[in-house]
């Protein structure tokens, strides 16, 4: 539905349901068969709290997918691969999802590297990985309807005999070509994530975007600034009726059923900017410039041969530029 939503198209959610019922039954009722018992997730407002994250899936081809999401609205704040993971990286991602959203209350996600400059920009107390699933359940739908298909194909590049992860040359090609094409893929999804409907308590089925509006205004009317919240204005909140809750379980959403959440990646992942370990011509504003022309516009969606062709025809172009 979401999906359909982003792309401007109306159907009526029992019609959908009606064909994906003719068209998947088994696959129907599977999924009502993995119930998940959830322990309530509770944050005041929108901006409250934002859970950060690294997705390493593909960390073979040394590219990392960051993201964030709003506790309160399941809102995406951001969420881009990137060919390394510094903290410079995420914390450039970070500002950029403030400009346009605000500054949130408090920041959580794992020990990792990458997020240190989101710390120091925070000054938060942050909880343990394991209370940050929140956005770890949306890396379960994104490695399913995004991730999943550049993992396959890359593997498929490496059956080919075209794509060696041990040349430097080889992924820095690969991360030329396909890094632009992905995150393009990663803002269909967010567009898509961000406008499908969720079961939302007492307000009927909401989208995580339409949920992040209603809340700011629910704030606002309150006469909170949920973006810039210090200690005093917790305080008001409290006096006001709104329990912000202890740190220990302030935005926990943790997830107890079959299967339940196997999407952790794990911190301390670390990974180089493939930039550095190629001959410097390459890096030059005027190669790249050249190189660009090979590369489908727009980026996304991807062409027929999913950029096999441009890969192909950058990496003959880089052989002759060295």
């Amino acid at each position: 539905m979401g999906a359909l939503n982003s792309l401007g198209i109306r159907v009526s959610r029992s019609k959908l349901r009606t064909a994906i019922k003719a068209l998947d039954p088994i696959g129907v009722t599977s999924r009502w068969t993995k119930y998940l018992k959830r322990r309530e997730y509770y944050v005041p407002f929108v901006n409250s709290l934002w859970h950060i994250d690294g997705h390493h899936k593909l960390i073979r081809w040394k590219i990392v997918i960051h993201g964030a999401i709003d506790g309160k609205s399941r809102l995406v704040t951001f969420l881009q691969a990137s060919g390394n993971n510094r903290a410079e990286t995420v914390s450039e991602l970070f500002l950029q999802a403030v400009e346009k959203r605000g500054w949130p209350s408090r920041v959580r996600g794992d020990h990792g590297g990458e997020n240190l400059g989101v710390k120091r920009l925070m000054e938060t107390k942050r909880g343990t990985s394991t209370h940050n699933q929140r956005i770890e359940r949306l890396w379960v739908d994104l490695r399913k309807w995004t991730v999943s298909k550049y993992k396959s194909w890359f593997e498929y590049l490496e059956d080919c005999g075209v794509l060696d992860i041990e040349s430097d040359i080889h992924l820095w090609a690969l991360h030329f070509v396909f890094l632009p094409q992905l995150n393009g893929a990663l803002d269909h999804f967010v567009g898509m994530w961000n406008h499908h409907k969720v079961r939302t308590k007492g307000m009927g089925n909401l989208s995580p975007e339409q949920m992040y509006t209603l809340g700011s205004w629910d704030a606002a009317r309150r006469g909170f600034d949920v973006g810039l919240m210090d200690r005093e204005e917790r305080q008001d909140l409290e006096a006001a009726g709104v329990e912000m809750g202890g740190a220990e379980d302030y935005g926990v959403d943790d997830v107890v059923g079959e299967g339940g959440l196997d999407e952790y990646d794990g911190p301390h992942v670390h990974v180089d900017r493939i930039e550095d370990r190629v001959p410097p011509v390459l890096n030059l504003e005027e190669t790249r410039h050249g190189l660009s022309q090979l590369l489908p516009s727009p980026s996304f969606p991807p062409p027929e041969d999913f950029g096999l062709r441009a890969y192909l025809d950058v990496l003959d172009a880089i052989n002759e530029v060295l």
